[in-house]
């Protein structure tokens, strides 16, 4: 059978409940990991199931089946149907007996089965849950409850988990079971059996990892928003982390009580972005084609994109309130920002920790540089046979012995391309070169990220009319800048004497164009 339900946590202030359809033969077990996500609860505390027959009189307890105390009807065997099986039927949800939410249940409707029928399914919805552990300041008044999503924005998002909730892994190892079967000979059923084990078992096992990994960052990820590291740091006292291969910079957001998190840029990419950004030599729309990095943003439920909100919502780990949700993004050059994967988290998880030591220092009295007035940073090094890191001053003559900065910036076209370039005939055809952003990301295939495309355009003075584009990828806006020039060298058989270009460009490619001899209007 499969049953829709009311749901309504009692005893709060504002109305909060849920309406649910279920399968009867879940077990209640079940029906606490439904509860528990349509209330957004973090299964931190016990629960118990209090149930009353309709027009009965008896209460019967059912309980978590590995209570060894506990009296009453086990959870993981008794399923809902059995003791809910009519319109009326009542039962009691009971999470946390420190802070005692009672959730009554009603059976509203008892429907035939239908393979067509989704479940479980939430139906309608009113009001957010407090958060765990927070009975006592709901009572004293020093917490209230943010009332920020609408009814259908919560069946929207509930919904959207339930899809999920068939476990992929089972339908993997069912799926790969039932193939090999068909195709196995008897001599091969011992090397195909194993096989298959070791791949499952494989499979479970980076599943497990990952969790694991992310549960451990959005935990740090708490303990960070906790703790506040932007009371006693500002945006531009950048720390520095000597990650080995690479090197990392943090900048802690939300001294200024607008936007509030963590950045992180990584390598020297990571490094030539923010010294532009933080200098003020860096257009806005140029950042996305630039940075190298990660990052923390703390923003509304609502303003989380969808594959952003489900990475969350595949922890353990819960998050409540407005401006409290973490949205963790990777950067790369060109690329449209992405969810973090394993390797980055746990880079970020690293990060927000040293962010805390570095707000710590700083509340204590240690000085905390502005590397961009200074030329000096607050250093993490490891120790060279504890490993343990530690706390230091360094300035840009580290940065160069790892070589972050280059002189002159960096490569924005290769030796052998400038080589070339000088050896083609030489045209007195002016020509003016821009470049045009786009707001539009391009995915190449299904499965690929996306990334944000520059359109390389070129003018033939004093004509007001393009002759020639080339759409580019991947690549900084100074090297798609000079790839535009080769591309119209290319065409040309020649190399223009003289061209104009955008003036903000002139400290990247000035130094290349005279090493080719070309001479630069810049405009």
């Amino acid at each position: 059978m499969i049953l829709e339900l009311k749901v309504e946590l009692l005893h709060v202030e504002q109305p909060v409940w849920r309406r649910l359809r279920i399968d009867g033969d879940m077990s209640f077990f079940e029906l606490h990991e439904v509860l528990q996500l349509a209330f957004d609860w973090e299964d931190m505390h016990l629960h118990k199931f209090m149930v009353t027959k309709s027009r009965g009189k008896k209460v019967h307890s059912i309980i978590d089946g590995d209570d060894e105390f506990g009296t009453g009807e086990d959870e993981d065997i008794e399923t809902v149907g059995f003791w809910l099986s009519k319109k009326g039927d009542r039962a009691v949800y009971i999470y946390d007996f420190g802070d005692d939410w009672h959730h009554e249940i009603i059976v509203e409707k008892v429907l035939r089965d239908d393979a067509d029928i989704q479940v479980p399914y939430c139906l309608d919805a009113e009001g957010l849950a407090p958060e765990e552990d927070s009975r006592g300041a709901l009572l004293s008044g020093e917490y209230e409850v943010e009332q920020y999503l609408s009814g259908k924005a919560i069946v929207l998002d509930l919904n959207s988990q339930f899809e999920l909730w068939e476990d992929p892994d089972e339908d993997f190892f069912t799926d790969e079971i039932e193939e090999a079967l068909d195709d196995l000979d008897d001599d091969d059923f011992d090397d195909e059996m194993d096989e298959l084990i070791d791949e499952f078992f494989g499979h479970m096992t980076d599943h497990i990892h990952t969790e694991r990994e992310f549960d451990e960052l959005y935990e740090t990820v708490k303990e960070f928003y906790k703790r506040a590291p932007w009371e006693d740091l500002d945006v531009d006292q950048v720390f520095y982390v000597d990650y080995g291969v690479a090197g990392v910079f943090g900048s802690v957001l939300g001294s200024s009580g607008v936007e509030f998190g963590l950045s992180v840029y990584s390598g020297p990419n990571g490094w030539l972005a923010m010294n532009e950004l933080m200098t003020g030599r860096m257009k806005q729309e140029h950042f996305i084609y630039k940075n190298s990095g990660l990052g923390l943003m703390f923003c509304d439920r609502e303003e989380l994109p969808v594959d952003y909100y489900r990475q969350l919502k595949e922890s353990r780990v819960r998050f409540h309130g407005r401006g409290k949700w973490p949205l963790l993004s990777t950067y790369d050059p060109g690329y449209v920002p992405a969810p973090l994967q394993v390797e980055s988290a746990m880079v970020m998880k690293d990060m927000l920790k040293f962010a805390i030591k570095a707000a710590d220092l700083a509340k204590s009295g240690k000085a905390v540089p502005y590397p961009f007035e200074t030329h000096e940073f607050l250093c993490f090094v490891p120790n060279e046979k504890t490993g343990v890191y530690e706390d230091l001053y360094g300035d840009y003559d580290m940065l160069e012995k790892v070589e972050f900065i280059e002189e002159g910036g960096f490569k924005v076209i290769s030796e052998e391309e400038i080589s070339r370039l000088e050896k083609l005939p030489k045209t007195t055809t002016v020509y003016d070169l821009s470049l045009q952003f786009s707001n539009d990301p391009v995915q190449e295939k299904e499965g690929d990220r996306p990334y944000l495309p520059i359109v390389g355009l070129v003018k033939e003075q004093p004509a007001d009319y393009f002759i020639h584009h080339t759409v580019l990828s991947h690549m900084t806006p100074e090297q798609a800048l000079m790839q535009t020039l080769v591309d119209l060298a290319d065409k040309l058989g020649q190399l223009p004497e003289k061209i104009w270009l955008p003036a903000e460009f002139e400290s990247a490619v000035g130094e290349v164009m005279k090493e080719i001899g070309v001479e630069v209007v810049w405009v």
